[in-house]
């Protein structure tokens, strides 16, 4: 669990880092800490910034209990391009929270033991299982598993 005065001064940290950028990122984190896993997530930060190999939209390390964000969720181009993943106009705030969301999932897991790898992660029975928990409460359709 997310201590209240921790939460305070990651969420100032950020606001210093990112500015305005840095007060949504800790206020989603912490409405989906709430909604979603009902306040139980503990976290030593979140970023952005680089993601490892620049490959991924982003990235929990259980080893440093962080979430990195890249920087490029948030760099809409009217063509499709400016960013490594081609998704210009999509980019922004609203795939940045599913990212986020994403993340969280991630970083629940590793803190229930449900996954000792991120091989185990994606796909999984217990990947599976959150998402449709997680489905479920969004309204969104069932996520078939194998």
């Amino acid at each position: 669990m997310l201590k209240p005065f921790r939460l305070k001064l990651l969420r100032a940290a950020a606001v210093e880092l990112y500015g305005d950028l840095g007060a949504w990122t800790y206020d989603t984190y912490t409405t989906f800490n709430e909604l979603f896993f009902d306040g139980a997530l503990s976290l030593k930060g979140v970023q952005w910034g680089i993601t490892p190999y620049s490959n991924s939209l982003g990235f929990y390390n259980p080893r440093l209990d962080s979430i990195t964000l890249h920087q490029s969720l948030l760099e809409a181009s009217s063509n499709g391009t400016g960013n490594p993943w081609g998704l210009g106009r999509k980019m922004g705030k609203s795939l940045s929270s599913d990212v986020l969301l994403h993340e969280m999932i991630h970083q629940w897991l590793y803190q229930q033991n449900y996954c000792k790898s991120n091989d185990d992660m994606h796909n999984s029975k217990p990947w599976c299982d959150e998402l449709n928990r997680i489905s479920q409460l969004l309204k969104l359709p069932y996520y078939h598993t194998r």
